[in-house]
């Protein structure tokens, strides 16, 4: 740890600013945990239903590509701002849209302007954490994030109990984002800005070489695989438990996000005091069972105990998984890894409703869950395959 680390603070008005911005789009994002049965009250064809939810994975994966490699840090907060704007104008096209091609383009948009902003946001943070303090940092901003989808999903099943209601929730979902552009304000330029660079901050050469280190490629492998099994479960939990006959399917949610919510408040710091590559391990163990209990499990009591256990696998293993991440790059390369994980993250909101629709359109949801088990056992032997975090590196 160099000195300056050491002297510098985590907490400042550009992270503060940053995680309220995530939170306020994580919002805007947790209204379609009923996006499923939207489109079906449109009476949208099967086939098209998996990939209209994956669409905006798509591209925002095409997004967060163009960012990691072209990205200029004169262009980062211009990036924010129009990230933003794409963002919020995609939510108020949601209102006139019913058909599947013009419901297509707007996913594919909506995904464009989140994955824009968040590339750009990544780059920002990438320079304002400590090393010292990854494990919190990431633990506070991956509660940001959270603490939209410990409360919206439970809220639409009470407010909103007709499918068709979903463009009202949208409506005013786009209304609170205009919050955004104040905070944007507020954030202004990045400190230190050269206005005259005229070239990336690394060729795709340089990015490349770096990607294919052992322990990166195997932590963006375990970024994709444990976003896959996430997005799965977020994007069709809801009907299968309808199915069960489960009176209030948007509790599931609601108590995972309260546990992760309390995991993080709880262990925020964990990874700063640990080693981080065992904790993402141990947090692969309740997820594990938690698959278990949705793929067996037929009654309200097995899919509360999955969605505890999967408060306390994600709580823990996503901020770590990222502050992992952190640690191990090379300082220059800190913001284009991070990237390259949201790229990760976006290629599961992809693979994951197509692969979930893929499943359940020759097989049921045992099989399903049964699979996003065999990806979690994936994710611990990649993990085994990371060398121990060396003492040195640590100080």
């Amino acid at each position: 740890m160099t000195p300056s680390e050491s002297e510098e603070k985590l907490w400042n008005i550009e992270f503060a600013v940053v995680a309220l911005i995530l939170f306020c789009c994580a919002s805007g994002l947790a209204i379609f945990f009923d996006f499923h049965k939207y489109l079906e009250s449109l009476q949208v064809p099967p086939s098209w239903i998996g990939p209209l939810i994956g669409a905006d994975g798509l591209s925002g994966l095409a997004a967060l590509l163009w960012a990691t490699l072209m990205l200029r840090k004169r262009h980062i907060q211009r990036a924010i701002t129009g990230g933003a704007v794409i963002f919020w104008l995609s939510l108020w096209s949601y209102l006139w849209v019913d058909k599947p091609l013009t419901i297509l383009l707007v996913r594919l948009l909506h995904g464009c302007g989140f994955a824009l902003l968040l590339a750009a946001l990544t780059l920002r943070l990438s320079k304002a954490i400590p090393r010292r303090c990854s494990g919190t940092a990431f633990g506070i901003i991956a509660l940001a994030r959270l603490l939209p989808y410990a409360v919206i999903p439970p809220l639409l099943n009470y407010l909103s109990p007709g499918s068709l209601n979903f463009r009202s929730v949208v409506f005013f979902s786009a209304v609170f984002l205009t919050l955004l552009f104040p905070m944007i304000f507020i954030l202004g330029r990045p400190k230190g800005e050269d206005s005259g660079t005229a070239v990336p901050h690394h060729s795709p050469r340089d990015l490349w070489r770096n990607l294919r280190q052992r322990t990166i490629a195997f932590l963006l492998a375990v970024c994709l695989l444990m976003q896959c099994s996430y997005v799965i479960v977020f994007f069709y939990i809801n009907v299968y438990a309808r199915r069960l006959n489960l009176s209030n399917p948007g509790l599931f949610f609601g108590v995972a996000s309260l546990l992760m919510i309390l995991t993080r408040l709880a262990g925020a710091a964990l990874g700063d005091r640990f080693e981080k590559r065992r904790l993402v391990i141990q947090a692969h163990l309740p997820l594990l069972i938690a698959f278990g209990c949705l793929a067996v499990g037929r009654g309200e009591p097995a899919f509360l105990s999955a969605a505890f256990l999967f408060g306390v696998g994600w709580g823990v293993g996503m901020p770590q998984l990222n502050a992992l991440l952190f640690d191990r790059s090379r300082p220059e390369f800190r913001g284009p890894n991070l990237n390259t994980s949201m790229i990760a993250i976006q290629v599961g909101f992809f693979l994951g409703p197509l692969g979930g629709g893929a499943i359940l359109a020759r097989f049921d949801y045992g099989v399903l869950f049964h699979a996003c088990a065999v990806l979690s056992l994936l994710s611990i032997f990649l993990l085994l395959g990371i060398p121990r975090e060396l003492q040195k590196e640590r100080e």
